[in-house]
């Protein structure tokens, strides 16, 4: 198992289709951690686990930083 880290910038048309193309993925066994800027709503139902943060206010490295703990 093994952990994907996307951090996110006010992009979420991205970041959906993102999660889209995680979703189609033959290999299942790994887990998402998303740092993204505002709350985001998950309508879909995804067959990973999704661990979303919420930060404010801070960069690209740090959010890296951030999920990497």
């Amino acid at each position: 198992m093994f952990n994907i880290i996307i951090p996110s910038i006010e992009l979420d048309q991205y970041l959906k289709t993102c999660l889209e193309k995680l979703r189609k993925q033959t290999y299942k066994n790994f887990f998402v951690t998303l740092i993204v800027d505002k709350k985001i709503n998950l309508k879909k139902k995804y067959n990973y686990k999704i661990n979303v943060i919420v930060s404010r206010n801070i960069n690209m490295s740090h959010k890296r930083n951030l999920a990497a703990k």
